[in-house]
């Protein structure tokens, strides 16, 4: 790839398109640590070639600065951050059965809502298109002094959406080993409607306290969800934020489902 004359969000671009083409030859092998050592190397490689670039560029402006440690730069460090975790995650897996394992991952999963939840309101900042304070988060010159860090290279909160993007990517692979592991095939029913439906409804359970005498945690009521139903909700956290912000309607389903009801209860003879 040519560099010069190319602007910092193009070469971004352009270096996250072809290490994801990479990364999805290097899956075609059959070995699994063979396959996560090569993809982690090709993480490290192209978040190494980006800071190089970077340490060498001259941004024309704030806005190409902001867009770059807001958006660029996050999207392909979080392929390495990912696959840095994945290899850790399955080197300290437990030796034991299938339940054991399933198990280490539920709490895994735990684990990587709790981080996620110590820096909510950025999180909520960044889903929202929030711009107002970009220039604090993404511009270098607000970075604090971190002998341990290249100042050319980090804002130091490009690297919080970094790691979120990449438990996102952990959150999803996995939510579908376990699926994987615990879904009984037959006579299963399948949730076909919106995955955002199901979430409000999940939220509702869980407030309402109607599991074990409202003892049941959240991540509990959506694994037994996603395992009944077919589905993977994702980072159903993140819906939340995003339902919170509806500007209309933030109860579509749950008010669907009242509607429905009440019309039910009407058509009886």
């Amino acid at each position: 790839m040519k560099t010069h004359d190319v602007n910092i969000n193009t070469f971004a671009t352009q270096s996250l398109a072809a290490l994801q083409e990479k990364l999805r030859d290097i899956h075609m092998e059959a070995h699994e640590w063979t396959r996560l050592s090569k993809c982690l190397q090709a993480a490290s490689d192209a978040v190494r070639q980006l800071r190089a670039f970077t340490c060498g560029y001259k941004f024309k402006d704030k806005v190409e600065e902001i867009r770059f440690f807001k958006h660029e730069k996050p999207e392909l460090v979080a392929q390495y951050l990912f696959y840095q975790q994945l290899v850790q995650l399955k080197g300290d897996a437990p030796p034991g059965n299938a339940e054991d394992l399933f198990k280490y991952y539920r709490q895994h999963l735990i684990q990587l809502q709790q981080a996620d939840n110590q820096h909510a309101s950025f999180h909520v900042y960044c889903l929202s298109g929030s711009t107002e304070r970009d220039e604090e988060y993404f511009i270098r010159s607000h970075i604090a002094a971190d002998p341990l860090s290249d100042e050319r290279f980090t804002t130091g909160y490009d690297m919080l959406r970094a790691w979120w993007l990449a438990h996102e990517l952990l959150r999803d692979h996995l939510i579908t080993a376990i699926q994987k592991g615990n879904v009984d095939t037959t006579a299963q029913l399948a949730w076909t409607a919106p995955k955002v439906a199901l979430i409000e409804l999940l939220y509702s359970l869980h407030a309402c306290q109607v599991f074990n005498n409202g003892k049941a945690d959240l991540r509990h009521i959506a694994n037994t969800l996603e395992t009944v139903f077919n589905v993977n909700l994702g980072n159903y956290y993140r819906t939340l934020l995003e339902i919170r912000l509806r500007k209309n309607n933030r109860t579509t389903f749950l008010d669907q489902l009242k509607e429905k009801f009440t019309q039910r209860l009407d058509d009886i003879k």
